[in-house]
């Protein structure tokens, strides 16, 4: 099923968002969108037939133009296939930032995290269930974020806690070139608990 709803997003790809965050151009996007494939996420709804289908999420809390209208453009970008990896772009405008208007205020942490607890749930629907929720998750904000900056987002799955029903997923928020050493500079971090409805009875998902 993870397979079927990688395949759907990626035929969706991600729509022109007029009221995006990133500029023209923008270095990291161009890089993601030549080694990987581009997608917005989707829900699955109820079909007709008794069966459900993955419907693209044009809008939402951290999805689409509402997203950026209150400071958040997430982009998510995949590998094909069963690597346990996703990728994203991420960029906040002033709309997310602690105080509007308040020189040099960074953006909050409530939406560092949102981004957070949106980039590892898709990493875990695009790679092991396609309908995934959030039970535990923990954070760390190494740095200050700012607005109208770029930032890579990396999640990777990292441990089954129970066959098909609970997993871990690592996330990070990075700057999009590595230090002058080579190494990563991380902005903020996360470890999220998923858990797979479809293992409820009743939800009908798989």
């Amino acid at each position: 099923a993870a397979m079927r709803y990688q395949r759907s997003v990626i035929a969706y790809g991600i729509p022109d968002l007029q009221d995006g965050l990133f500029p023209p151009n923008d270095p990291l996007l161009r890089r993601l969108a030549s080694q990987y494939k581009p997608y917005t996420k989707a829900l699955a709804v109820p079909t007709v037939d008794g069966g459900f289908a993955f419907q693209q999420v044009p809008s939402g809390w951290v999805s689409g133009s509402s997203a950026c209208g209150h400071g958040i453009d997430l982009r998510f970008f995949v590998q094909e296939g069963n690597e346990p990896k996703l990728l994203g772009a991420l960029r906040f405008s002033d709309g997310a930032v602690i105080g509007k208007g308040f020189p040099g205020t960074s953006v909050h942490g409530g939406a560092v995290e949102t981004a957070l607890d949106e980039a590892t749930a898709e990493c875990c629907k695009c790679k092991l269930f396609p309908v995934a929720i959030t039970v535990k998750i923990e954070f760390k904000i190494a740095r200050r974020v700012l607005p109208q900056t770029t930032y890579l987002v990396e999640c990777e799955l990292t441990k089954w806690l129970s066959a098909n029903l609970k997993c871990e997923v690592t996330g990070r928020i990075l700057e999009p070139e590595p230090d002058a050493r080579g190494k990563d500079v991380l902005i903020a971090s996360c470890l999220a608990t998923m858990a797979n409805p479809a293992q409820i009875p009743g939800q009908g998902y798989d």
